[in-house]
């Protein structure tokens, strides 16, 4: 969504539908538990209501004991007041634990329904890379939910109740100052309700753009924290980078002034509204008073008659008020409401869906699995390969590969001219734009039989056991076999130095995997994931660009050894001895698939060393 989209976000039709989106989620059922929470905050709040009432003509009968010097009925009046003092101290806190429990389940059913869209399908990758129309979703997932679900969870039982309280009271004014006392007092909500209406569409429209400010804030120090090391070896990169995140947090003290000063004229209106309703009260009450209606009650009857009406009406004008006030709470649920309502409407649109199993993926190729042939885990035949949204973008033209068991290939080429793109296309993370893909692996892709090993290796938190394990979740006590064999596989790949860090391997660590690790040892860890899942074939993206020759050549030797077919991409030409094909880019669509000889693999082999020989 473009920021000129956004600015036009406000109170209207889109809110509803979005918020229609959101409702089934809160309230999955008549008899879920959030909904027999919310019918017990209702009761409650209605408990409240009837003791609220109760206590609010009390003082009516305190003003006629004392006028009449009753001591007893005075006794036995601050007696029932004093009980319902603890009644209302118990309703209130009933309400705000229900209603804090209520927020916590709400957010946890929300939450968890946007996980599961989000990493549906990899949906997570779409939204992150490949189409950045939706603005920060961690953000949206995050802290977006927690304030709609915690401001919804407070102020939705009160908005319910509303109606029947207003409704309650107004019978009331009516019965003691006639039409004049409920007809003034809806002129005056009618007046305020529209008032504010005007004054909060806008402000709704700069609670979207706020968020979305935070969002891009909070996102810079993110990308500072993990690349802090990179960062600090440049010399300048301080005040540059200072700048940027300064830029970033003036753009986001702009909107949040701009949403202030547009604030302010709310507020005013707001305490203005709240402030003046207490005298409006006043003024409805002196009309019967002034025509001489009540001229027949001695002075106490009429300060109690004056008392209990007077009671009626403030609140009565207070339950508009409450209202009317309810909107600059309502600014903020209506604006997070339409970043989680847009996020849920993208995730839930499976067209958008770009997987392998996803024929066609919306576009012209194809994707089948493989029925013949055993030993041939990809066929890629006549396939045209372009970015994601880019068309005319043309990376590989017209591709026919054939990717078999215990035959590896090497896919080799300039910079930018489609290598890791076609590791996409086999993962399924783009879609065929012409042609067909054809596969023997299933879905989902289990780590024993495909692995793939991005340029940027991906550590979850947890222990050591865990990132060995990655994909798969380590429950359960650690057995002896089990760390026999972790053991063995980081020995393998030679990353056993790494036990020194931990003090067993299914210790729990509190930090980053990737802030401890040098980009080496990251690509020896990664490694003895690999020898740990043994998959039929593996997908190195530049697997050893951070290790030595000779390092690279022990973990390729544990490869074959393993007998794990290799598809790799890489810019060494020392890497041609480890395959038994080359798939040459050309850069410009061309490309080429041959053979390749021994005596090839040496010269590459004597090439490289020769570049990397001292002068």
């Amino acid at each position: 969504m473009t920021d000129t989209t956004r600015s036009k976000v406000g109170f209207d039709r889109l809110l509803l539908t979005r918020f229609r989106c959101i409702f089934p989620i809160l309230f999955p059922r008549l008899c879920a538990r959030t909904s027999l929470l919310f019918f017990l905050l209702l009761t409650l709040g209605i408990l409240y209501e009837f003791l609220a009432y109760q206590m609010g003509i009390v003082p009516s009968r305190f003003y006629s004991d004392l006028g009449k010097k009753d001591r007893d009925g005075f006794y036995s009046t601050f007696l029932e007041a004093s009980l319902y003092i603890v009644a209302i101290a118990i309703a209130i806190s009933a309400k705000q634990y229900i209603s804090s429990f209520l927020y916590i389940c709400w957010r946890k059913l929300l939450v968890k329904r946007l996980h599961n869209l989000y990493f549906l399908d990899k949906a997570y990758y779409i939204l992150n890379v490949l189409d950045k129309h939706i603005d920060n979703p961690d953000q949206r997932i995050t802290q977006d939910v927690d304030k709609m679900c915690a401001k919804l969870s407070i102020n939705t039982a009160v908005i319910i109740i509303a109606p029947f309280k207003i409704g309650y009271y107004s019978y009331q004014s009516f019965t003691t100052t006639t039409y004049i006392g409920p007809l003034s007092i809806f002129a005056y909500f009618l007046v305020g309700t529209v008032i504010s209406k005007l004054i909060m569409s806008p402000v709704i429209s700069y609670v979207v753009k706020q968020e979305r400010r935070e969002g891009d804030f909070r996102f810079k120090h993110m990308q500072i924290r993990s690349n802090a090391e990179s960062l600090a070896f440049h010399d300048f990169s301080s005040d540059l980078e200072k700048r940027r995140l300064n830029g970033r947090l003036h753009s986001l003290l702009a909107v949040q002034l701009t949403l202030a000063n547009m604030r302010l004229g709310l507020n005013f209106f707001l305490n203005f509204y709240n402030y003046f309703g207490g005298i409006l009260s006043h003024l409805i009450l002196s009309i019967p008073i002034f025509a001489g209606s009540y001229d027949y009650l001695t002075a106490a009857d009429l300060s109690a008659l004056i008392s209990a009406n007077a009671f009626v009406s403030i609140y009565l004008i207070s339950s508009f008020t409450e209202l009317v006030s309810l909107s600059s709470d309502f600014t903020e649920i209506f604006g997070t409401a339409h970043r989680i309502g847009e996020l849920l409407e993208k995730l839930s649109d499976r067209n958008d869906a770009v997987t392998i199993h996803t024929e066609g993926g919306g576009n012209d190729g194809d994707t089948q699995l493989l029925s013949v042939e055993p030993d041939v885990l990809f066929q890629l035949k006549h396939v045209t390969l372009t970015p994601p949204g880019s068309p005319h973008h043309i990376l590989v033209r017209d591709l026919d590969l054939t990717v078999r068991r215990h035959e590896s290939i090497l896919i080799f080429g300039p910079s930018s001219c489609g290598k890791s793109s076609v590791l996409r296309l086999l993962a399924g993370l783009w879609p065929v734009r012409d042609g067909v893909v054809e596969r023997q692996l299933g879905i989902p892709v289990a780590p024993s039989d495909a692995l793939f090993l991005p340029q940027k290796s991906y550590f979850t938190d947890g222990s050591l056991w865990q990132q060995v394990a990655f994909p798969l979740e380590t429950d359960g006590i650690l057995g002896a076999e089990e760390a026999a064999k972790i053991k063995e596989c980081l020995v393998l790949s030679g990353s056993e130095k790494i036990l020194e860090r931990v003090s067993s391997i299914d210790e729990e660590v509190d930090w980053a995997w990737c802030d401890v690790l040098s980009p080496g040892e990251q690509q020896r860890l990664v490694f003895a994931r690999l020898f740990y899942h043994r998959p039929k074939i593996a997908f190195l993206d530049e697997g050893t660009s951070a290790v030595s020759m000779t390092a690279e050549e022990e973990l390729y030797r544990g490869c074959h050894e393993l007998r794990i077919t290799l598809v790799s991409v890489g810019h060494r030409t020392t890497l041609r001895k480890y395959h038994d094909k080359i798939l040459e880019l050309d850069g410009e669509g061309g490309w080429q698939l041959r053979e390749l000889s021994e005596k090839e693999a040496d010269s590459s082999t004597a090439m490289e060393k020769s570049d990397h020989r001292d002068p």
